[in-house]
């Protein structure tokens, strides 16, 4: 079997925050600064893009990423950035009391203060595992190549305006847009 490499690329649009330590020097919530975005936070947040925007059949899913009780076909890298390509700077996030917004004070356990990392592009990488025929590979690579593209944000707060991404795939030799598309919509649950 010759394994698969996939490299793709993030492109940041703003802060993210993959909380990863227990709150300390002064922040609430804290990353772990040795590895910003764990593979597991990819594998994750792939798997749930494929699950509920691409309607991806959860048999394919669990091929792909893996079950509690089975290991996925596919292993998923670290994000790495380039040497100081990422900071991390400590920032809080306020709620004032509506009753009474001219006191300047803030609703009971409405302040917090977090780690927030600022960057401008990183990469990971996700290998296959497993061996497999040529229309399952076809098929896992569709999965994780729009799974990616479809991701927009990363991470804690993204309600709030932190962890805007986009993640661009590699091209697949002899798998098109088409072909992807094409796969997509014969593995989809069409909810």
């Amino acid at each position: 079997m010759s394994a698969v490499e996939l490299n793709f690329s993030i492109e940041f649009h703003g802060p993210f925050l993959v909380g990863g330590e227990s709150a300390g020097d002064g922040a609430d919530i804290r990353v772990n600064k040795d590895v910003l975005i764990p593979g597991s936070s990819i594998k994750g947040r792939l798997r749930a893009e494929a699950a509920n925007v691409l309607k991806v059949r959860k048999k394919l899913i669990d091929e792909v990423f893996g079950t509690a009780h089975t290991p996925g076909k596919w292993w998923f890298s670290d994000v790495v950035f380039e040497d100081g390509g990422c900071s991390v700077r400590t920032s809080n996030r306020v709620a004032m009391d509506s009753t009474k917004p001219e006191s300047g004070l803030t609703e009971e356990h409405h302040l917090v203060f977090y780690d927030q990392c600022w960057a401008e592009a990183a990469t990971f990488r996700i290998e296959q595992l497993a061996s497999m025929e040529k229309t399952e590979l076809d098929q896992h690579k569709a999965v994780l190549c729009a799974a990616a593209r479809s991701v927009t944000n990363l991470g804690a707060m993204r309600r709030r305006g932190h962890g805007w991404v986009s993640i661009t795939p590699p091209p697949i030799e002899g798998l098109s847009n088409e072909d992807i598309i094409k796969n997509l919509r014969e593995n989809s649950t069409h909810d």
